[in-house]
């Protein structure tokens, strides 16, 4: 099985595709780069799996399991009120 990395056109974050059957979500899969060298990955969710139309047999895409949570964003503060300033603007000097 030959498991490389492949930008996913539904989120456009980078994936992996493989030959052969597709592997269970929560595997451990060994990624081969350009170059080479070897990372570990987790399958996340298998999005795809059919005909592999460039080397012929089947293939599978999948998303890479993420460890950290996406933080929620830091609630902002409203400006505080000031009512010297409303009051200047609602009774103009003139």
């Amino acid at each position: 099985m030959t498991i490389g990395y492949t930008k996913l056109r539904t989120s456009d974050e980078w994936g992996i595709r493989g030959t052969d059957t597709p592997p269970a979500a929560g595997t451990e899969v060994v990624v081969t780069l350009r170059n080479g060298t070897e990372k570990s990955e987790v399958v996340g969710r298998v999005i795809w799996s059919g005909d592999d139309t460039r080397n012929g047999g089947t293939a599978w895409i999948a998303t890479v399991q993420r460890d950290e949570q996406p933080q929620p964003p830091t609630p902002v503060a409203p400006p505080a009120h000031d009512a010297a300033a409303d009051a200047s603007i609602l009774n103009p000097p003139f």
